[in-house]
């Protein structure tokens, strides 16, 4: 008996599906890249969930409060070398922040308010924001996107926040002038503002929702 033949148009979908097959299999150079692309894609949202939550902590009281503050010496956007003893003296808000961290975003808009509507030439307090693990450029773009103008500092390393004992981010330290810390937060919200006015001393606080006073919209 002869070979039977299959009919036209299995052959046909053999030789169309072989062909697919064959236009669609990943080089190695490839598929090499889809899994470092994958594998950094999972570290990075692993780093971000290791400081966005502490599952071991339910207290938004930052655990250096009443102790002494460790000196820093970090590189600010602007490159100058900035460290805590600069402001020797005078209090200092420290704000601990990351571009890649989505709560951080609303923190720094609203601080960067603050900065802008309460703290005069002639102030008598400082306020710096420290920015944890993060790429210079990210944290020039959303400097530059979200106008803050108080001074930025890079923290790559995350030394200066493990040795501030932040472990959830954003978070805010009040530091007096002789080195002590006296007030922090973790987890921003509203009242931060109001928090920091108290601490700082700020007489006429104008709120960093909207620019008035208060929190209320200018006229």
């Amino acid at each position: 008996m002869g070979q039977v033949s299959p009919p036209a148009h299995v052959a046909r979908f053999a030789e169309s599906y072989h062909t697919l097959n064959m236009s669609t299999r990943l080089s190695p150079a490839a598929a090499l890249a889809i899994v470092t692309v994958a594998a950094f894609t999972v570290w990075i949202n692993w780093r971000a969930k290791a400081l966005e939550l502490d599952l071991g902590a339910s207290s938004t009281k930052l655990a250096l409060v009443g102790k002494q503050a460790p000196d820093f010496h970090l590189p600010a956007l602007d490159g100058r070398t900035v460290s805590l003893s600069d402001f020797h003296g005078r209090k200092v808000a420290v704000v601990f922040w990351a571009s890649w961290n989505n709560g951080s975003h609303p923190a720094m808009a609203s601080l960067g308010l603050f900065y802008r509507n309460n703290r005069p030439a002639d102030a008598n307090f400082d306020m710096v924001a420290i920015s944890v693990g993060d790429d210079r450029k990210a944290v020039q773009d959303f400097v530059t996107q979200n106008k803050v103008t108080m001074p930025v500092l890079l923290d790559g390393s995350e030394a200066t926040a493990k040795a501030f004992q932040v472990r959830s981010i954003p978070a805010v330290a009040v530091i007096d002038g002789d080195g002590k810390v006296t007030w922090g937060s973790v987890g921003y919200t509203q009242r931060w503002g109001f928090d920091l006015a108290r601490e700082l001393g700020v007489t006429n606080f104008r709120g960093m929702e909207f620019g008035g006073p208060n929190g209320g919209r200018r006229n």
